[in-house]
């Protein structure tokens, strides 16, 4: 019966450690786009992973096993990481700071994001060039400000909860 008891108890650890989540664990999009964030917390860490679709002019090329292939759309996925407040019962919103090399690399970004039993909403703290984006004259301050126009001018960008 001990071994049992004691076999029950490692396994409800085991599961507890590997089920261990934030409350706002999961995917959500960026309303009116094809935008998505996929955000995971322990603790005080947090990850975002941000997926996007892309259609192409036809301009875009990959070369697959020496062959050229002309993509009808681009998939970006890049990464955001920082640190993010533990939520309490007396303050149940979850702060982060997360910084991430987006855009294909070209820029570097820093967010601030708040979630809420409604979802969550972010801000860009600083949108600034890569050695790569440099290289290649990126204007990343543009790219920001195309982001707040195609949001109607806003620089707070609202992310709704899908799973």
């Amino acid at each position: 019966m001990k071994k049992l008891i004691a076999h029950t108890l490692v396994t409800m650890a085991a599961c507890n450690t590997a089920t261990a989540a934030g409350i706002y664990d999961g995917i959500y999009q960026l309303t009116g786009s094809q935008e998505y964030y996929s955000v995971h917390q322990t603790g005080t860490g947090m990850i975002a992973g941000r997926f996007i679709v892309s259609n192409s002019n036809g301009s875009a090329v990959f070369l697959l096993n020496g062959q050229r292939f002309v993509i009808p759309f681009a998939n970006f996925w890049d990464l955001y990481s920082g640190t993010a407040s533990v939520p309490t019962a007396a303050i149940p919103t979850v702060t982060a700071n997360l910084t991430g090399e987006i855009d294909g690399g070209a820029c570097n970004a820093s967010i601030n994001i708040v979630f809420s039993a409604f979802g969550a909403s972010f801000t860009h703290t600083s949108y600034t060039q890569t050695a790569a984006g440099i290289t290649q004259t990126i204007d990343c301050i543009g790219i920001l400000n195309r982001k707040i126009s195609l949001n109607g001018g806003s620089s707070r960008f609202n992310l709704t909860r899908i799973r």
